[in-house]
């Protein structure tokens, strides 16, 4: 079942003028919402792993700042 978050629109423009990478978790520490830095992030740490053959746990997948399950 997917859940719903309800994300404050000054929470993230807020957020989005620092140049850092930043990432919103649940409670369970998955990420639901990303910057375009931090998605190109873990798609690069995603496949470094893949090619170096290790198994990868709760990846999370932030396509267009959104999280897809």
């Amino acid at each position: 079942m997917k859940k719903s978050y309800a994300i404050s629109f000054q929470i993230i423009n807020t957020i989005k003028v620092n140049n850092k990478p930043w990432g919103i978790q649940d409670s369970s520490s998955k990420f639901i919402y990303g910057d375009s830095v931090t998605k190109n992030l873990f798609t690069l740490l995603y496949n470094h792993l893949i090619i170096k053959g290790f198994m990868i746990i709760n990846h999370p997948k932030i396509w267009d700042n959104r999280e897809l399950n």
